[in-house]
Parts: structure tokens; C-alpha cells; sequence
């Protein structure tokens, strides 16, 4: 994520999605979410106007409660 969208690492860690995406697309937030409350292993192919890219994103719990991601560019 920190190279995809520009934002660094430790400005991600322990904050909401939307504290660090402001203007982030809610039908994103509905997958991580249910990654970050059940465990769940998701994969999103969308498009990000933010950055002007489509992308993949895969996401997984890397510990209970949270939701990590893995944003590659498919431009």
C-alpha cells in the first residue's frame, strides 16, 4: 500500500481506514471489514480514483482485529 498510494507505513498502522483514506470508497470498507471480524482471506479487482489505477487487493488478517492488504497495480 505505501508505494500503490503514497501513503507511508507508519502512517497506516493502528488508525481507521478512513483516517487515512478520507475520501476512500465505502464498498471497500465492507470487505475489510469482514476480514478483520471473521478472519476472512478476500479479493477485490476494482478501480482506484484516487491513485487512477485499476488494482488487485488481497487481504487477510495478519492478527485478530485487523485487516491487512496487498494492493498490486494492474495497469
Amino acid at each position: 500500500m505505501a508505494v500503490v498510494e503514497g501513503v507511508h507505513v507508519a502512517d497506516m498502522i493502528n488508525r481507521s481506514f478512513y483516517k487515512v483514506f478520507e475520501n476512500g470508497d465505502k464498498k471497500w470498507l465492507v470487505t475489510y471489514a469482514d476480514v478483520t471480524l471473521n478472519g476472512t482471506k478476500r479479493i477485490i479487482h476494482d478501480y482506484s480514483p484516487e491513485i487512477n489505477k485499476n488494482l488487485t487487493i488481497h487481504c487477510f488478517q495478519p492478527s485478530p482485529g485487523y485487516c491487512a492488504c496487498v494492493l498490486i497495480p494492474t495497469d
